[in-house]
């Protein structure tokens, strides 16, 4: 959706694969509904698990951190570079990169800089409990029933 100088500010104009055409209010009310649900769930998705992942780190260890930071160091030492020529090409100081890749603290800003200098992303995605098979309920049950039983 473009503002237009030309166009009263009320009215929103898209643009498409004929050019630019004015919307009616239905019309974007929903692109704007669309637009808002993908933005709210694609910022909450990454910012709030990388945020609570690199936060975790530092409460507990070794949760989520070690993975990125292993991950990080391999990629360095695959392409055979030194500490110095990464923190180099990603704009980070070298004792931020040694930091991270010991697994502490960092911000979201130096991931994303150091692994889109190793060409690698990171991809954000929820925590999903892992579902329980037919033998683990099996088993639960079995015991509970067992346990009543006696």
């Amino acid at each position: 959706m473009l503002y237009c100088c030309g166009v009263p500010p009320k009215c929103r104009l898209a643009s498409g694969a004929y050019g630019l055409r004015l919307l009616s209010a239905g019309e974007e009310k929903q692109r704007l509904e669309v637009l808002h649900n993908f933005l709210k769930c694609s910022i909450f998705l990454i910012f709030w698990i990388f945020r609570h992942d690199v936060h975790l780190a530092s409460h507990h260890g070794e949760i989520f951190m070690p993975s990125l930071s292993e991950q990080l160091v391999a990629g360095r030492k695959a392409r055979g570079w030194t500490q110095a020529q990464l923190a180099e090409r990603a704009g980070v100081s070298r004792r931020t990169l040694i930091s991270i890749e010991a697994g502490h603290d960092c911000s979201m800003t130096s991931l994303l800089r150091l692994f889109h200098s190793l060409d690698m992303e990171l991809i954000a995605r929820p925590l999903v409990p892992e579902r329980p098979t037919l033998e683990t309920v099996y088993a639960e049950n079995s015991a509970r029933f067992r346990a009543r039983g006696s």
